[in-house]
Parts: structure tokens; sequence; C-alpha cells
């Protein structure tokens, strides 16, 4: 019997589920099915069913990576939360406008929170949470808790969670549990986030729960954080904010993984966006100030990735001043949508009629069975309702639904929110035109780089080609930046225009320049994804790289996924009270509680064994054994007056435990 390792990635366009040897590490199959939007855990079923040779019984562990936290957060999906904020200063946060980083409408301010030394500023106001817990029970899906300092001491913190939990039953997280930040806003940022994604994330793998064992899978189940590391399903479920930005982690691993190289340039082209990222001694640089995501910055632990707006199913628009624009909406290719709906050849050829001279661009959209919001305009309620009939072009939507080409024609929530899928000339449409790839419809792809072509004066190979030349520009473009970024820490510092003068030329020797220019990048580069064959050669020549384009690159997402390991860190703080003459106590901070020691040698001695004891704790909650634990202590002195005289200000010491995967126990017999 084989002990398989079970990876899956759910991306914008496909689902890719690997099976790994849990022994030797090979790739013994893999399969891909597209992402069902509506329900992810359809796609992940019909994924796992394609795997050939894999018995149910085989598999010991399954690991998946998602993007279903990310793309909640950017389109403003989730819960129902009422964020608790103990000891914040409602004054405060309106003058400095952070109420945008409260992310949710519905925040109650509560007396109560500790000072810096940990002790507590003023009592916790408990009547004022039990009617914070009978006004919401019954409108709200989860709580989100987070004292000014709960970093210090999380007492206030965790007695709410008591409370709210016993009054309503709901699920409650609080902000010491995501982060020992001592950043309250970002810290409500993140405990917010995180419950609002709670719903979606239980939802998900309940189904998939489902699904699994539908078909007699009943291994482990563990998630990819955004630091690449893998957690279990029960964690998972009460801080799904941690699986944010799990896509890019997972392909940095698939990467180093394939190549078997530890310092790498690593470009994912997916179908939505291009994530860059780099690895250095085996290890992908981690974001410096935590994860940003749609617009908030998180404290959550990620990998510093580059996320552009630009994929295979990037639309191919033609502006109004005839130029041509690749991204970043997203949008369903016209080969793929022709594959599955014949109305959308029939619809391209009336766009080609005689009687249309100049044609824009091809545009249709469908419906995606979900159930819509509640409070509909009646232009989206026309909308929903025509398109129940089928495919239908932007020109037939506009002469049947008043408004709706205004409507479409700007970022609209049926769009945003899933219940409407628009469809159009994308670059995997480009590759179909030119026969590099084909999997769908290419007379719908030829078709529309007809339509788009009449416009420009070319004809459908040509604007293919332009359409490649484009892509392969845009993500040449960013490589450097990322580069600059990372060894400059400015990510602007492409933005001028001497930059793009030299950046043009280098990229560009072909245009003909009096000043040549060359760029050379010594990072290889490790390309993954679908479509990078047809790009990536033609761009590492242009930054005169190593380009590594592996087996299995188009599945690479899962096995990372498949091949993590669980990491956990915690962090101990000692720091010392001054008074006059001297030190008067130390004080322990941690996660758990704080303590007050008399010596230096005390307070050091326990936050050892309790910072190995909370680390060992949260690796085993994650799903880990085997477990070892590193410590790094990071000595904080101040400087005095006097040469060489130093006062001692803390120390910080971080427990990192890592372990691998507890797999399901192997059947005997």
């Amino acid at each position: 019997m084989h002990r398989v390792l079970l990876g899956v990635d759910t991306g914008g366009t496909y689902t890719d589920a690997v099976a790994l040897s849990a022994g030797s590490g090979e790739v013994i199959a893999s399969a891909k099915a597209l992402t069902t939007r509506a329900d992810l855990a359809i796609g992940i079923s019909r994924a796992i069913g394609a795997l050939e040779g894999i018995e149910p019984s085989d598999i010991a562990l399954v690991c998946l990576s998602t993007t279903l936290a990310t793309n909640a957060i950017v389109e403003g999906h989730g819960g129902r939360v009422c964020l608790v904020l103990i000891g914040y200063d409602r004054e405060l946060i309106d003058a400095f406008g952070f109420r945008h980083d409260l992310v949710v409408d519905d925040v109650v301010f509560v007396d109560g929170g500790h000072d810096v030394y940990g002790r507590a500023a003023r009592p916790l106001d408990e009547e004022a949470l039990v009617r914070v817990a009978r006004e919401r029970a019954r409108h709200i899906d989860a709580f989100a808790v987070s004292d000014y300092l709960g970093v210090r001491n999380p007492e206030h913190e965790l007695r709410a969670r008591t409370l709210l939990t016993e009054l309503t039953g709901l699920p409650v997280t609080c902000g010491h549990e995501l982060s020992e930040d001592l950043n309250s806003v970002r810290r409500a940022t993140t405990v917010a986030l995180n419950a609002r994604l709670i719903p979606l994330l239980r939802d998900l793998l309940s189904a998939l729960r489902r699904a699994l064992a539908e078909r007699g899978i009943r291994a482990p189940l563990m998630l990819v954080k955004g630091d690449g590391s893998l957690m279990s399903e029960e964690l998972a479920r009460q801080h799904p904010v941690e699986t944010v930005l799990s896509g890019p982690a997972a392909s940095v691993l698939g990467a180093r993984y394939l190549t078997g190289r530890e310092d790498l340039l690593v470009v994912d082209m997916g179908g939505t966006t291009t994530d860059l990222a780099i690895l250095k001694g085996g290890r992908p640089r981690s974001s410096r100030r935590g994860a940003w995501v749609g617009g908030w910055r998180t404290l959550v632990r990620a990998v510093d990735t580059r996320s552009v707006g630009l994929g295979g199913d990037s639309i191919v628009a033609l502006e109004r001043g005839g130029e041509l624009r690749v991204g970043p909406e997203r949008v369903e290719p016209l080969c793929l949508a022709a594959a599955q709906e014949g109305a959308v050849v029939e619809g391209l050829r009336r766009l080609l009629s005689p009687e249309r001279q100049r044609p824009g661009n091809p545009q249709f959209f469908s419906l995606i069975r979900r159930p819509p919001p509640s409070d509909l305009t009646e232009t989206e309620a026309q909308l929903l309702r025509f398109l129940e009939g089928g495919v239908r072009s932007l020109e037939e939507i506009a002469r049947e639904v008043s408004w709706a080409q205004v409507y479409l024609s700007y970022p609209n929530r049926l769009e945003a929110g899933g219940f409407v899928q628009r469809i159009s000339f994308t670059p995997t449409d480009a590759l179909h035109v030119l026969g590099s790839y084909g999997e769908w419809n290419r007379e719908a792809a030829l078709l529309g780089a007809t339509i788009l072509g009449r416009r420009l004066g070319m004809r459908p190979e040509e604007l293919a080609e332009h359409v490649c030349r484009m892509v392969v520009d845009r993500v040449a473009s960013e490589i450097v930046a990322q580069v600059a970024a990372d060894e400059e820490g400015e990510e602007d510092l492409l933005q001028s225009r001497a930059t793009a003068f030299f950046l043009g030329r280098a990229l560009h020797p072909e245009r003909g320049s009096t000043l040549q220019v060359s760029c050379h990048l010594r990072l290889p580069i490790a390309a993954v994804g679908a479509p990078v064959r047809a790009y990536f050669p033609q761009l590492a020549s242009r930054l005169e790289a190593e380009l590594l384009i592996p087996e299995h690159a188009g599945v690479a997402n899962a096995i990372g996924a498949a091949s993590g390991g669980v990491v956990q860190s915690v962090e101990v703080v000692v720091e010392p009270e001054y008074v006059v003459g001297g030190i008067a106590s130390y004080r322990v901070y941690s996660s758990a509680a704080w303590r007050e020691f008399g010596t230096l040698e005390e307070a050091l001695a326990y936050a050892a064994e309790a910072g190995r004891e909370l680390a060992m704790s949260a690796a085993r909650r994650a799903g880990a054994e085997e477990i070892v634990v590193h410590e790094e202590r990071q000595e904080q002195q101040g400087s005095l007056a006097e040469p060489g005289d130093s006062l001692y200000l803390g120390t910080r010491l971080r427990f990192t435990a890592a372990g691998r995967p507890r797999l399901a126990a192997s059947e005997v017999g």
C-alpha cells in the first residue's frame, strides 16, 4: 500500500490535485479541474476524483491551499461581525481616521484594558459586555475582541470571550491569539478580518469534508498558511485569516521542491494574478510589516510577494484612445465559455456581421448560480432575470435591460460578489489563436481576435502576438521591480521617467537606441503555473536569466501544499521596570500571561521555559509531531552619556517549533 500525501490548490481558473509518495516524495499522480466559484468543494472533489491509481485508503494526509480568504477580503465578503474594543480611545480612533482600519461597521468600545506593564488600567465593564451579547446574539455570526494592550496581559480578552461565548454560543476571536505586536489598530484589523472569515472557511471545510467522505477519504486535513507552513483543520477554523496569501506561499514551496534550488526568483502565473517571491537560502522572504490584503495592512505573517493583476484570464480591452490594455480585471476567456456554451460563437459571429463596421470589445455575461443580495436595484434584478436564459452579449443586454450597459461599464457588486461572470478576450485566447495552447474552443478565440484586430488594423495572429508581448513586457518589468523593492525596501523605486527610460532600452534592444543598456538577473527564474512555457523563454532571454520550468510546473502550488511542514512561532518579552535608584522588577510577557520576578536570571529562566512550552503546544495544536524548537534571543540596550555605559531595556525571545504533519494511522491487515 502506498502512503500518499494529497495536495490541493484552488486557483482562479483551475483546482489542482497532486498525490505525493509519503516515503520518497515522488509525484505519483496529478489532475486538474475547473474551479467552481459558486461552491469550491465541487471543483476540489472533481480534481481529486481525476487522480489515477490512488485508492482512498492510501491517502494519509490532505493539504489545501486556497484563495478563499484572500478573495473574500478583496471582494468584501464574509460574516457579520461585532468588534469589541477594550480600553481603546474612541476619540483618538476618530481623530486619526482609523475607522476604516476597523474593517466592520459594528464597533463597540468597552471600558477596561491594560497599561504597558500589563497592569489593569481600568476594571473590565462586564455589564456592557452582557448588553452587547444580548443585543447582537441574533444579528451577527461572530465576535472579535481586542484589548488595547492585550498582548501584555490577555486576561480581559479571555474574560470577554468567556462571557460572549456563554451568552451567545457564537465564535469569539481574541487579538492576542493572532499577534504579539503592540500595534493596537492593526491588531484590531486582523482580529476583525479573522472573525469575518470564520463562517466562510467553516462552510468550505464542512463541504470539503463531505466531498472527501463521499470518496471514502478520512485522512487528516491541513491548510497552507500565508507563511507557507501548515496548520490543522481545527486551528484553521478558528484562525482563517492566517490562510491569507496561502496560494503564493504554496507556489514558492512547490518551486523549491521541484527545482531543488535554494536561491530562486519564483514567478507563479495563474488565471487572475502573477505572483513573484524571492527565495534565499531555501527560505522565502517574509513580509516585514505583515500581509497587505484588499486595502488593509494586517499582522498576518506571510511570504513577501508581489502580486500583479495579470494572468491567463486577464481582460484584453480596447480603450477609447485605441490602445490595448491587459488586466487587471479577471474575466472568463471566450474560448472557455464557448466550450461550455455554443451561444458565445454565434454571438461573436453577429458582432462581425457586415452591418457592424466597428465592433468594440467582445463581451458577454453569464449567471453564476448562487443566492443574490436581498437589496437588488431594479437594474440588477432585471439583469439577473435576463441572464437566467443563458449567456448574453453586452449588446443584447443593453437592448433589454435599462441602464445595464452603464452599470456594467463600472465596477459593480454583481461581478465583484461573484453573482455575474464577464466573458471577454484574454491572453489565454491569444495562446489559442497562436496554437500554443488548445484546451478549449479556438474558433471563439479567433473571432475575438478578429473583432479587436479590426480596430487596430491587425490580423488575428498579429493581435495575439502583440498581446503576448504585452504580457512578457509587464512581467519582466515587475520582476525588476520586485528585486529593487527587495534590495532597497522601496515599492515605487521604478516609477520615475528616468528609470522607465533605462529599463525600456534594456528590455527592448530591438527598438534601436543610441544608448545600449543590458539587464542581467543573477537569480534563476523558477516559472510555475499553466501558461508559463508560452511566455517565459522570451522573458528570460530579455533579462539574461537562467530559466527553470520544472516538470509538473502546472501543479506546483498543489505540490507545495503537500510538501509543507508545520512551523509555529511565539515571542516572549522580558522588560525591566525602572524606579528612582534602579530596577524594581523584571516582567515577562507572553500570549499566556504575564509574570513578575525580582532578578533578571529568574525572569530569563522562566521566559525560556514558558516560551518553549508555548511553542511546543502551538505546534501540537497545529498538527505537528517530531517537534524541534529553535530559540533566538535579542538583547535591547540603550546608550548613556558615559562612553561604554549601557542601559538594559529588555530581551526578546522568539521560539520556533517545527515538525512534520501528523499522518493518518496506517491500516494493518
